[in-house]
């Protein structure tokens, strides 16, 4: 897309002539940092317009085992529309209550976003998070008690129809049997060829 817009703007098409030129995954690098900082301006900008905010956190484990949380901010807009905006994935080393707490803090005095506004925290039901005394939730409502705690409404409604699921009998056995073919299958790169030639065999 550079190289196609340098076509009719002689100043761009100087720089992708440079010995670091715009096309260099350093520089594209940046520029989608540049960018993603600039969304997050925006988006912080229209939550400071708001009396007040919530937080919504998850955490999982990325492809190199690094435990990631991915932060999220609801809040209401100018037209009364609940709005959730996704904000960041931040590491952690650990992922006890402390720790997470920490994280949020942290994240909120970056954000300039001030605890005294916050009125909501939805994390799932782990004792990490919603521990009465050492979760996650507890800590921050010692700093803003008026930050309740919402067992997010997606997880409950996903421990519910893994509850289900596994009260069959049928269905769980059948769920069970298409996990173990998905990890026999990309076990091996001849499996999964295998796999593939017979899946487009019902396709025909």
């Amino acid at each position: 897309m550079l190289k196609l817009r340098s076509a009719d703007i002689p100043e761009m098409e100087r720089w992708l002539k440079h010995r670091f030129p715009y096309t260099h995954h350093s520089i594209q690098d940046e520029m989608l940092q540049l960018y993603g900082n600039a969304i997050l301006r925006s988006i912080l900008n229209r939550v400071h317009k708001s009396q007040t905010f919530a937080v919504i956190v998850d955490g999982t484990q990325d492809i190199t085992r690094t435990e990631q949380e991915s932060i999220c901010i609801r809040y209401v807009s100018d037209d009364l529309q609940p709005i959730e905006d996704f904000v960041g994935f931040y590491a952690l080393d650990e992922t006890t209550g402390s720790m997470l707490a920490t994280c949020i803090k942290d994240c909120l005095m970056r954000f300039q976003l001030p605890i005294e506004k916050l009125r909501g925290q939805t994390y799932d039901g782990a004792s990490n998070m919603s521990g009465k005394y050492n979760g996650c939730q507890a800590i921050i409502r010692r700093d803003q008690p008026l930050a309740a705690y919402v067992h997010c409404s997606a997880h409950c409604a996903n421990l519910i129809a893994a509850a289900v699921c596994s009260s069959s009998p049928i269905v769980r056995d059948s769920i069970q049997l298409v996990n173990e073919l998905g990890v026999l299958f990309n076990a091996s790169g001849k499996l999964k060829a295998l796999f593939s030639k017979i899946r487009g065999s019902f396709h025909k």
